[in-house]
């Protein structure tokens, strides 16, 4: 059994934040992955939405240009009696963005930090002692058990289903979570760069 001050469970981008915040610290921090790689399968669209403090360029200054597919310059929605309504967003810091990429190289940046990475490692349930949460069991042989002072659930909109907010009663029993689908078009005709379309 290993003992950490921080615990990450997901790889993503509030994870790998997190995960490099806590190792930047001085923390010793553990940042677990269920996937065999960090950023696939993607599970999330890449639509990175920065906020006028500027956090989205700070991040995207620190990785490979290739991350970055473009900007989105404008919201257009198409509603079913065929009006469109435009939402003007350049300069706004919204990016169409390579996810896995990105992740990538987000949870790089947390293993240059000091954080240690265990991929194809799902967190199977919560270590309680006394009401209060003191670490995590694993589907890992090597470490079935990881106990820490801190337990930071970023394991995805997937969790609030049957994850770790579950797990602790935050969710209601009867919740919905509703979904959508991204389609990311390539040479295709009438389609204008910088425009996220909803229909």
């Amino acid at each position: 059994m290993k003992e950490y001050d921080v615990i990450v469970v997901g790889a993503g981008l509030a994870g790998s934040s997190a995960a490099k915040a806590a190792a930047e610290r001085g923390t010793r921090t553990i940042l677990l992955e269920e996937d065999t790689q960090i950023g696939l399968p993607q599970h999330c669209s890449g639509l990175l939405h920065g906020t006028k403090s500027g956090i989205g360029n700070e991040i995207l200054a620190t990785m490979d240009k290739r991350v970055v597919l473009g900007e989105v310059k404008v919201r257009r929605i198409f509603s079913p009696s065929g009006r469109t309504l435009d939402i003007p967003l350049e300069g706004k810091g919204v990016w169409h963005i390579d996810r896995g990429l990105f992740d990538m190289q987000l949870a790089a940046q947390a293993a240059n930090a000091g954080a240690e990475i265990m991929v194809n490692t799902r967190v199977t349930s919560l270590l309680m002692h006394r009401e209060t949460i003191v670490g995590v069991t694993t589907n890992s042989r090597a470490m079935p058990e990881i106990h820490g002072k801190v337990v930071i659930a970023a394991d995805g909109i997937r969790s609030i289903m049957k994850g770790i907010p579950r797990w602790v009663g935050l969710v209601e029993p009867n919740v919905e979570v509703w979904s959508t689908i991204n389609w990311w078009l390539a040479n295709v005709k009438d389609v204008e760069p910088g425009v996220l379309e909803h229909h």
